[in-house]
This record gives structure tokens, C-alpha cells and sequence, in this order.
């Protein structure tokens, strides 16, 4: 009990020297966050494989009947992914990106990875393009449903907004986007997997007019809604991989009347 008494005493004089502040001050720190997924130090350069090709072209015509997908949209959605990603990471002074001239095939139907690039494939790859890793984007699906919906308004009975009020209708039109996105990263030195994450995410949009056409018309379509969501994953998953610069700021006491080596070692 003795033992705790110098410290209770060393206590109580810190906080009356703050509780004697009087300004407060905020400092800016320039820092670096660390990435989530630790990678071997001598993996600088990421190559960039769009895997999404189905397996069976029709497995495409089938989704496309289904889905109604425009030929196209889900493949601007990978260009838009591998954009976002390559400007996120140019934040970050820890990789270089080259993206594969070739598509190879994987994607399904069942949204879950394929089996994985066989080695000898990846280091073959690896080596055509000086890489010391291989990013595969092996999941890509999208769809995009739209709603509508009327609704009465009031609005003034005449131009000249004399008294009285008249109804008309107006029109809702609602789309929601979903996308799944999935990653894998290749060591071909080691032979491992050093990450794979399946990314979803959701929107909606809203649009509304005096015709359920001009709502429609207003309306995001499905392939800007593709991008969209496939930028923020794109980034997202750059972030996660990568360090990135960010800054921090700290508040503290800057002076104190009872205490001046408090604004001595502010300084």
C-alpha cells in the first residue's frame, strides 16, 4: 500500500498541471498506415490477369437471357476494377502494375472460385512480364434490377398560383446494382496464395418524372452502375494490399499556469 502512494501523489500532479491548461494545441503527422496482407519484401511488381471468361461460352448466353445483359458491361466493369485498382496503388510507393495482354478463363456461375492457375502457368506468366506476383481477378458478376412506383402531388391549380391545389402524378423509378468481385493473389516463388477475398456491394439509384419513362430515361443504366461499384472495389482492395500515406492529428496541452516545463516540452 506504501508502494502506491508516490505514484497516487505523481498522479494527482498531472492532473492538476492539466487541469491549470489553458490552450490546447494540434499537431499534423505525415505517416504511412500499413497494409493488411503481408507480402515477401522482394515482390514489387503486381501482374494483373482478368480471369473472368467463363469456362463454356454458354454460360454466357445463359446469363444473358436471364440477366438481360448488354454484351460488354460486365467487361467494362473489370477495365473499370483494374483502372481503380492501378490508381489507388500509385498512392503507395510499395508496388508496380502491369496488366496481362491475355484473358484467361474461370469466372462461373456459382460466384465462388474456380480451381487455381496452375504454377506452371503462373510462372510462365510471371516471367513474360518481369513480375514477382500474379493479381487474378477470377469472379466477376453483376445485375441490376429496376423498380418503379406513382405517387399523387400537390401542386398549385394554375400557373399564376391562384388558391387551390390540384393533384398529378408522379413517377419513381429505382435501380439497384450488386456486384461480386473476387481476387486472388499468386507467390510464384513460393508457390502460395497470399490473399483471395470475395468483395460484394450494393447501390440504388433514384429517378423520378411526370411519365414512367422519363423516370426510367433519368435513370443510371446498368453499365455505369457496374462501374461504379467495381471502381470502389478496385480501390478498396488496393488499400487493403498496399501501404498508403495518410495523416494523423494529435491534440494535447500547450501551456499550463501552474506547470511551465509543460510549455517547454510543447515546444
Amino acid at each position: 500500500m506504501k508502494n502506491r502512494i508516490p505514484h497516487i501523489t505523481g498522479l494527482m500532479l498531472v492532473l492538476t498541471a492539466l487541469m491549470g491548461c489553458s490552450t490546447m494545441r494540434t499537431v499534423s503527422l505525415d505517416t504511412m498506415r500499413p497494409a493488411e496482407v503481408t507480402f515477401p519484401s522482394d515482390v514489387d511488381t503486381l501482374l494483373i490477369v482478368d480471369r473472368s471468361i467463363y469456362k463454356q461460352d454458354a454460360f454466357n448466353l445463359i446469363e444473358g437471357v436471364l440477366t438481360g445483359e448488354l454484351p460488354g458491361e460486365d467487361r467494362s466493369g473489370v477495365q473499370a476494377l483494374i483502372l481503380s485498382f492501378q490508381q489507388q496503388l500509385r498512392s503507395s510507393p510499395r508496388f508496380e502494375t502491369i496488366v496481362a495482354e491475355e484473358m484467361l478463363a474461370g469466372n462461373s456461375l456459382t460466384s465462388t472460385f474456380p480451381p487455381q492457375i496452375p504454377w506452371d502457368m503462373v510462372n510462365d506468366l510471371s516471367r513474360r512480364y518481369q513480375a514477382n506476383a500474379v493479381v487474378a481477378i477470377e469472379i466477376f458478376d453483376s445485375d441490376f434490377d429496376i423498380t418503379n412506383s406513382k405517387r399523387e402531388v400537390n401542386k398549385p391549380a394554375n400557373a399564376n398560383n391562384e388558391s387551390g391545389e390540384a393533384e398529378e402524378p408522379q413517377y419513381f423509378a429505382a435501380g439497384t446494382a450488386n456486384i461480386v468481385i473476387g481476387i486472388r493473389i499468386y507467390d510464384p516463388k513460393s508457390k502460395s496464395i497470399i490473399d483471395q477475398q470475395v468483395f460484394k456491394r450494393t447501390n440504388s439509384w433514384k429517378a423520378t418524372g411526370l411519365t414512367l419513362k422519363e423516370a426510367v430515361e433519368k435513370l443510371i443504366n446498368k453499365g455505369d452502375a457496374t462501374r461504379a461499384l467495381s471502381r470502389g472495389v478496385g480501390s478498396d482492395f488496393a488499400n487493403k494490399i498496399a501501404p498508403m500515406p495518410i495523416q494523423i492529428k494529435r491534440s494535447f496541452y500547450g501551456e499550463s499556469d501552474k506547470t511551465p516545463a509543460l510549455e517547454q516540452g510543447s515546444r
